[in-house]
């Protein structure tokens, strides 16, 4: 078509096959609260000096991933100290939403 594409918008297209998986996993139940010891180790996994071939380790990298194209297709730097990303999530379960503590990653 002759016209050229967003220069943001590989960042974006890089975050599809992560967000997928992300998405899925959540759809799943992997990330409740009956999950918080794993997503835990999957947080930690860097500091375990797991191989980058466990699934914790994979899970990691696909964050990291997202986050990384994310503030590079956004412009918004999220992992940023200074940018005092706090909050709360509320998961909708049986009908009612429970605030749950967002984890930001350091």
């Amino acid at each position: 078509m002759g016209l050229q594409a967003h220069s943001k918008s590989e960042g974006l297209l890089d975050i599809a096959p992560p967000m997928n998986t992300l998405l899925r996993r959540i759809e799943f139940g992997d990330y409740n609260q009956d999950h918080s010891a794993e997503v835990e180790d999957i947080i930690l996994s860097h500091k375990n000096n797991l191989p980058e071939s466990d699934p914790r380790r994979q899970a990691l990298n696909d964050l990291l991933l997202i986050i990384n194209n994310w503030e590079k297709a956004t412009g918004h730097k999220i992992k940023n100290p200074e940018a005092h990303v706090t909050g709360t999530v509320k998961v909708q379960q049986n009908g009612t939403a429970k605030p749950t503590a967002v984890p930001v990653l350091n």
